[in-house]
């Protein structure tokens, strides 16, 4: 595991989105756990189902099994209220959290996330003995000299932590000279490292099982994780609007994501960390690192242009970036030396950049910090103590800034945009022992006081001036706060509530009427100041991934981000999916976001509406009013974290008052062991159903959810649990894999070039050992082979695999709608003028795969119009040509119709590419290389067909790695190969789903 070391202050963070639903919707949360997983201190239930962790005057509470969040509570509304320790009730109910040097506490409701001061008898201060946590003992004992390890016992003594110092992986600095090792110490014997971090912070399972450490838990005699904390990846803070736009600009992953939904563009930036602009917003200075090589990187970016824009300045990996000139000519960024055992000396020298040369015109010896103004030959900066100084660089001329005797606060000084303010503060405490802090803003050049105001809170940050002076924004630690005031009278105008953990950054629109932030809960939120309310929250899951969210909890997320989301009711936790069909509502955002492509709004709403039609819903239904029938794993509690038992006992109940029961359909990730469609009760005329099921475990993790249906085609809200299965003896899964090809028809005028041996070539491809794979068992059926009977037997040989093998059926060759838009893939024998005469019907081919013993499950289909179709929506129209003129391209289709291609502006192809729909699916992933209404191609430019084409060279080449880890996971494959073909055929044709499975990624290479 990789050390949680930035360039930030870690903290714990996690962003909760929200709602108040109605009727059976009450108290339901979505939510989405971002920010960087660390914390003061850590807590396990009794009953090993939650862990906490507590962070300043915030507490978070995670579901074990799954490593989903419950919870995330801002228990007190003052930082002084910070947590000393926190423990959980004998009931498992509530969370009590202590406070440092006195006998109050909070308890915290897991259900409902209500907090209550318990105040306590009064605190002897005159015998209190300090005790310090383990935190601070482990960090007194990295700067003592000391190498000898620390160790801690479970409460049953047989196991242990033990924390060995070892060298910074990220470069030692007198800030962070050292980092520890983490091993499991079980009987005595000491078991491999399980992560690398800076501090203990941990907790021991009451039994004594496992341990909880910051975002994994791990079992103290395995050594094993057994579960995960799901927090979104680390994205930096910068923050700005395109100029002349409202159009947000922040880091992601490995890029920079300009937010113009539904068109959000990446600016890929390789390791990248923040960001930070020149005033008029047109460049940015990127901010990178490369931990192989274990160095930072500086260079400017233009935004607009979308590519790089100067030479690149390399430095070590504790070097961070500073500030931008306003002319975006200079960037200044901080050197920190290495430092010994032991050695407390300051190693600190700021370096002043020029940007397009990546020349440094500057060295500053002793300084952390160097703050521009409007001058070009001003700066401010920092002595590393109390004093900030005003530098001419042209004269030399060295003097104090602000003259004032009273010292303000060196770490809360900050210089607006414009580069013409700068802020400092300082701490003043009430008769109640509150902390207030008093806010100065001085004008750099006149050195005179514009601006003063108070505030709850110690620190203050995310200071900012609009373009027209009219606002001036700052936010402090009380309660993640942002304050907008007006900038000459100095009334406060707006209080902006909804970041959960500290704000590094506001900035304003041109037009100062939009404001965007950023914070550590890892949220990105523009608010409207004309009313001061939020308008989206803004979170990047991955380097091609991203939710948008508004206050109301719609939101538009992409199909990767969705395995980060979750909803919570009460202290259950449920997949998307169910109430994903109310709040998955991209209309919504384009709205609320204010995107440049309004008229979008009503092709999208279509989109959803459609959605909700095909999987017999209406948006009344969702009102929270509607009838549902109910399902409930009735010995949820009884069953273990882990176990290595092969078999799991549900008891499962299911009971409709008003309707009879219509089938139970039980999953296991995502995939329904009896079949998509469920175990029957129609004939039972059953509105209440009790039975106890087995269900075969597969090795690792299982989310097994368990719903009913009723005879009104309504499905409850789903029953889930998780357990992860460990056997003794790991099994090595077995590949099948079923490749077929029809080049050559009984009707030879339809023969194809490259069909059969894009079969051949795939099989090629699998031919000796593949990882991760014990044996590759393969059948080939091409031409005369492929006929409807030999199709339908495939599945017969299927129903003897095993729940942990993999299955991958693949065929190339014509696809034909017939009159009535049914589909068909041609046979052999297939009579091409009636493709219901020996053609094999869509559905027969799916169903191949529907109740067999394995769950990893993929079936790809090169053929034209394999893409679902939507009969409503498409118009008859000539006949179109099916060869492009002057190429050797051909396309796979024999239409016994005339079809018209509708693309995205048709609400059914929009729906497919903007919803994920897993609840009707067999847990087959479907990849079709065209669109319903496309034409799939093949030709001498590929040797092959084109889908088979971009599928083969992605793992020759190993461009389908996207994440370069040495895996090509399904998911990975599934988004290079519709990208890499839609590019090679320049748009005319375009893989799309039939089908998803969200929870069961599995490595196809």
């Amino acid at each position: 595991m990789k050390l949680k070391l930035l360039n930030i202050s870690v903290l714990t963070c996690v962003l909760t989105l929200n709602f108040a639903a109605k009727a059976q919707e009450d108290n339901v949360q979505v939510v989405i756990a971002t920010g960087l997983s660390m914390s003061q201190a850590s807590a396990f239930s009794s009953d090993n189902r939650f862990v906490a962790q507590a962070l300043y005057d915030a507490v978070t509470i995670w579901d074990v099994k799954t490593g989903r969040m419950i919870r995330n509570v801002n228990y007190a509304d003052n930082i002084s209220k910070s947590a000393d320790s926190i423990w959980f009730s004998e009931d498992n109910t509530k969370l009590i959290v202590g406070m440092m040097m006195t006998h109050d506490t909070y308890e915290v409701d897991i259900a409902t996330g209500k907090s209550t001061l318990i105040t306590g008898p009064a605190f002897d201060y005159n015998n209190y003995t300090y005790q310090q946590p383990i935190r601070i003992t482990s960090n007194i004992h990295l700067y003592s000299g000391k190498k000898t390890p620390l160790e801690y016992k479970a409460p049953d003594g047989k196991s242990s932590l033990v924390y060995k110092i070892i060298p910074n992986p990220y470069g030692n600095t007198n800030l962070v000279p050292h980092a520890y090792e983490v091993h499991t110490k079980y009987k005595g014997k000491l078991g491999p490292a399980v992560d690398t971090v800076m501090h203990a912070i941990f907790a021991f399972s009451p039994d004594s099982k496992y341990a909880f450490l910051e975002s994994h838990i791990v079992d103290l005699e395995t050594a094993k994780t057994i579960s995960a904390l799901k927090i979104v990846p680390y994205s930096g803070w910068g923050v700005i609007f395109l100029p002349g736009t409202r159009t947000a600009v922040t880091c992601g992953v490995e890029n920079i994501r300009i937010w113009d939904f539904p068109d959000v563009q990446n600016v890929k930036v390789k390791g990248l960390i923040n960001f930070m602009p020149s005033a008029d917003k047109k460049y940015v200075i990127c901010e990178t690192y490369n931990e192989n090589m274990a160095h930072r990187e500086y260079f400017p970016v233009d935004v607009e242009k979308k590519k790089k824009a100067g030479r690149s300045v390399k430095t070590n990996e504790t070097s961070y970036l500073l500030d931008v000139s306003p002319d975006g000519k200079y960037y200044a960024f901080l050197e920190q030396g290495k430092a010994k055992i032991g050695d407390m000396q300051v190693h600190f020298k700021v370096k002043i950049c020029e940007s397009k040369s990546g020349k440094i015109v500057r060295e500053i010896d002793n300084a952390n910090k160097v703050l521009f103004t409007a001058d070009p030959n001003i700066i401010i900066t920092d002595s590393i103590g109390m004093i900030n100084r005003k530098l001419n660089l042209e004269t030399g001329e060295v003097k104090i800034f602000p003259n004032e005797k009273n010292g303000v606060g060196s770490a809360s000084r900050l210089v607006d945009d414009s580069n013409k303010y700068l802020m400092g503060s300082t701490m003043v405490r009430d008769e109640n022992g509150d902390y207030h802090t008093q806010i100065i803003v001085w004008d750099i050049l006149t050195e005179e006081r514009v601006f003063e105001t108070s505030c709850q809170g110690i620190d203050v940050s995310a200071f900012n001036v609009s373009q027209d002076e009219k606002y001036v924004s700052f936010a402090t630690s009380a309660g993640f706060n942002i304050y907008v005031h007006n900038f000459q009278t100095g009334e406060r105008l707006h209080t902006l509530e909804a970041h959960t953990s500290f704000v590094q950054q506001t900035r304003f629109s041109d037009d100062g009427l939009r404001l965007i932030s950023s914070s550590y809960d890892g949220s990105r939120r523009v608010w409207n100041l004309e009313k001061g309310y939020e308008m989206v929250s803004l979170i990047n899951t991955g380097p091609n991934d991203y939710a948008i969210v508004t206050p109301s909890q719609y939101y538009y997320a992409t199909k990767g981000a969705k395995r980060l989301i979750h909803f919570v009711k009460g202290i259950n936790i449920y997949p998307f999916s169910q109430f994903d069909l109310k709040y998955n509502r991209p209309d919504i955002i384009i709205q609320s976001m204010e995107a440049s492509n309004q008229d979008l709004i009503k092709p999208f709403y279509y989109a959803y509406k459609k959605r909700l039609k095909r999987l017999g819903f209406t948006e009344e239904m969702l009102d929270g009013t509607f009838h549902l029938p109910t399902a409930s794993i009735t010995n949820s509690m009884e069953i273990p974290v882990k176990t290595e038992e092969g078999k799991l006992k549900l008891n499962i109940a299911a009971v409709d008052e008003k309707y009879n029961l219509d089938r139970l359909l039980v999953r296991v990730n995502e995939v329904p062991i009896h079949g998509k469609n469920g175990i029957p009760l129609r004939s039972k005329s059953l509105k209440d159903y009790n039975n106890e099921i087995d269900i075969i475990l597969s090795e690792g993790k299982n989310f097994i959810d368990v719903s009913v249906m009723n005879e009104k085609g309504v499905e409850s809200v789903p029953s889930n649990v998780v357990i992860d299965y460990q056997p003794e003896k790991s099994r090595k899964p077995n590949l099948y894999l079923y490749t077929i090809g029809v080049s050559e028809y009984e009707q030879s005028d339809f023969n194809l070039t490259y069909a059969a041996k894009d079969a051949s070539d795939i099989q090629s491809l699998y031919n000796g050992p593949v990882e991760p794979f014990s044996q590759v068992i393969t059948k080939e059926l091409t031409n005369e082979q492929v006929t409807l009977e030999s199709i339908k037997g495939i599945k017969e040989e299927l129903m003897k695999t095993h729940v942990d093998d993999a299955v991958c059926v693949f065929f190339a060759g014509h696809g034909i709608l017939d009159v009535e838009l049914n589909y068909f893939l041609a046979s052999y024998d297939i009579d091409f003028k009636d493709p219901a005469n020996r053609g094999i019907p869509y559905e027969v081919f799916e169903d191949i795969l529907d109740e067999i013993p394995a769950r990893k499950k993929l079936i790809m289909i090169d053929a034209c119009h394999s893409g679902e179709i939507d009969k409503e929506e498409v118009a008859m129209v000539e006949e179109e040509n099916a060869t492009d003129a002057g190429s050797d391209v051909n396309f796979r289709a024999v239409n016994s119709t005339s079809l018209k291609r509708v693309g995205l502006n048709n609400s059914f192809e929009l729906m497919k590419e903007l919803f994920n729909d897993v609840r009707k699916s067999s847990g087959t992933v479907i990849i079709s290389s065209a669109g319903g209404m496309e034409y799939a191609m093949e030709g001498g430019e590929w040797n092959n067909g084109v889908f088979t084409y971009c599928f083969l060279n992605g793992i020759k080449n190993g461009k389908a790695d996207i994440n370069s880890d040495g895996k090509i996971m399904l998911s990975e494959m599934n988004s290079f190969v519709r990208t890499e073909v839609f590019n090679l055929t320049d748009g005319r044709q375009q893989p799309t789903n039939r089908a998803e499975v969200l929870e069961n990624d599995w490595r196809i290479w």
